[in-house]
């Protein structure tokens, strides 16, 4: 950390100091980029939604797509080219992985910067979520396609259930670091706060 020199205004310093937009908007590009899965997006309806579409007979309600479909339109893809389907996958999966630890990264810088926000929290947490559905749809494709007759070595599951684990309790680490930083920022602005009051 560099100490200013005492002649330094306070205004020169706030110039220069990072405020921590950059560092959050780094943060939500790559959870942005997390988005993105070589399957169509699950949008499953909701409960509510279907039991108005049978009780009421509304075509207009839209299904979405579920995760069994989405599963089902990957593999196919991937079944295109049936000598590379397996290779593709984990390149896909290291794509995702790679993607994945970038939010980690940003996440830990947005952790650093002066004003962390809250909001980050919950970045890094919808994160979780896709990097967990991710893995999942990885795995199930990984498995079906074993059952289909493709040649999958019997430690690749488990070196992939592995790799995604160990990634989602990085990114949790983060959003812990995060929230303890905006807490901590949080207590000395009151703090100072109160002892303006009090003079």
């Amino acid at each position: 950390m560099k100490i200013l020199p005492p002649e330094t205004t306070t205004a020169t310093a706030s110039q220069t100091a990072p405020t921590g937009y950059s560092e959050r908007q780094d943060l939500v590009q790559a959870a942005r980029k997390l988005e993105n899965t070589p399957w169509p997006e699950v949008t499953e309806a909701s409960l509510a939604n279907r039991m108005v579409s049978v009780l009421f007979g509304r075509e207009d309600v839209a299904e979405g797509t579920s995760r069994e479909d989405a599963l089902e339109v990957y593999v196919a893809s991937l079944s295109a080219a049936p000598s590379s389907a397996p290779s593709t996958l984990m390149r896909h999966a290291d794509n995702t992985l790679r993607a994945a630890r970038t939010v980690a990264e940003r996440g830990r810088l947005a952790a650093t910067a002066i004003n962390p926000s809250t909001d980050d929290i919950a970045v890094l947490e919808e994160a979780i979520g896709d990097v967990r559905a991710s893995r999942d749809m990885y795995i199930a494709a990984l498995k079906q396609l074993k059952s289909d007759g493709h040649m999958i070595p019997d430690g690749d599951v488990a070196e992939l259930q592995a790799a995604f684990s160990q990634t989602i309790r990085d990114i949790g680490s983060t959003a812990d670091l995060v929230a303890e930083r905006s807490m901590a920022k949080h207590q000395t602005s009151e703090l100072a706060a109160s002892e303006t009051t009090a003079q």
